[in-house]
């Protein structure tokens, strides 16, 4: 007893190995690039996918989604000039500005559906209470020309 006692002693005493380190890449798919100037990718609540803008070779830049366990992405028709995606709360739906509006289209795919048309949309985000937050796009003025 004592022999086993002293055994579980130094076998919890010894540290816990260190995790590996997790190293991955995202490919856009063929012919397609990704459109960092519409906004980073969004990764979905519970991580299984990913929202980004992606230009097709014809200059259109659209919504891509691609679940993290395929190296497939599927494109969702009728989002054209989309940026800054976004996810809801629930995973369910993909919102996103496209310069003077905001929509959002189901995950599982769908027709688009604007929420609200603005001047200038910018980033936005959806809270967990279902209300959804827009950045409102500011202009700074330059020397000589003050904002209105």
């Amino acid at each position: 007893a004592t022999a086993a006692a002293i055994a579980m002693a130094v076998i919890a005493r010894r540290p816990a190995p260190s995790p590996a380190p997790l190293r991955a890449s995202l490919l856009a798919p063929q012919g397609v690039t990704f459109d960092l100037l519409a906004g980073p990718a969004a990764l979905s609540p519970d991580g299984s996918r990913i929202a980004f803008a992606g230009r097709n070779a014809q200059g259109r830049t659209s919504l891509y989604v691609r679940s993290l366990d395929s190296d497939a992405a599927r494109i969702f028709p009728e989002t054209e000039t989309v940026s800054f995606p976004f996810w809801s709360p629930d995973g369910q739906l993909i919102g996103y500005s496209t310069g003077n509006s905001v929509s959002f289209v189901p995950a599982a795919g769908g027709v688009p559906e604007k929420i609200v048309d603005l001047i200038r949309a910018g980033k936005a985000s959806w809270s967990v209470s279902g209300d959804i937050l827009v950045e409102r796009a500011a202009r700074a003025p330059s020397a000589g020309n003050p904002c209105p």
